[in-house]
């Protein structure tokens, strides 16, 4: 089994993986999941806020490991787990972007955010208070949680932080010899609207993966992951199983979560 490292996106915390985690420990696996600086309960001001600093982070806990790990980047934290596999490519073993940032050398989240018209169209919800930006309450549910239940919502809602904008600015540092050496595998959310899905697609093509899953949720999937695994169809207010098949995977093995697959890499 495998030891996966979960990196939360901008404005969350190491909470949203609450319900992942229990789940991927009782099939074997050893789980890490932690605030960014910053973010979730950490504390760290603003002011002291990189996009450096988070990769520090993980790289701090990936160097507790004895082997190399399976990277999870959620969102922003696309970025971050970008950054890590250049910095201590011998300590990963795959990177897994779930409908994250997977951005090409020298580029800026906020670049290619802006390039692509259905994701810019968010940027029109932000409000940007200096150093930070938060998300308009009223527009919370619509972007990011739409397919949880009330009650997971509901409370999610109460847990983001505001987000440094630093890192949406700073551009990757990444090259082919470090980075571009370490599997890729990318998780779309195909009724995302935060990281649209044409712009999921396009980074998934400009920067090869292995394999390209496709789930049938927002941008949020982590009150539907704990379910997959039962088969179940996830509560979505949408039509269409939660989990679609990977594009060149036969579809009879269309019931195995990506979690059962990243194990056995």
């Amino acid at each position: 089994m495998s030891s996966i490292h979960l990196i939360h996106g901008a404005w969350h915390g190491r909470w949203c993986w609450e319900k992942l985690i229990p789940k991927l420990e009782r099939n074997g696996h050893t789980v890490v999941a932690r605030d960014l600086p910053g973010l979730g309960l950490d504390r760290t001001p603003a002011a002291e806020i990189t996009l450096q600093a988070y990769a520090d982070a993980v790289c701090e806990a990936l160097a507790k490991e004895a082997d190399p790990a399976v990277v999870v980047g959620h969102s922003m934290g696309g970025v971050v787990i970008s950054e890590v596999a250049e910095r201590i490519p011998e300590k990963v073993k795959a990177l897994v972007y779930l409908t994250a940032y997977l951005l090409a050398p020298a580029q800026s989240l906020m670049e290619l955010a802006t390039s692509d018209p259905e994701t810019a169209e968010g940027g029109k919800y932000l409000l940007v208070d200096g150093l930070t930006c938060t998300i308009r309450p009223d527009v919370i549910r619509e972007l990011f949680y739409e397919s949880c239940t009330d009650h997971d919502a509901a409370r999610a809602a109460t847990l983001l932080v505001p987000q440094p904008l630093i890192a949406f600015t700073t551009p990757v540092h990444v090259r082919a010899e470090r980075f571009g050496r370490i599997p890729k595998f990318y998780i779309q959310c195909l009724q995302d609207r935060i990281v649209s899905p044409s712009l999921q697609k396009k980074m998934a093509k400009t920067t090869p993966c292995e394999k390209i899953f496709s789930l049938n949720t927002d941008h949020s999937p982590f009150a539907l992951l704990i379910r997959w695994q039962s088969g179940d169809n996830c509560p979505t207010r949408r039509t269409g199983p939660a989990y679609a098949a990977p594009v060149d995977v036969p579809s009879r093995n269309w019931r195995e979560p990506p979690s059962e697959r990243f194990g056995r890499m």
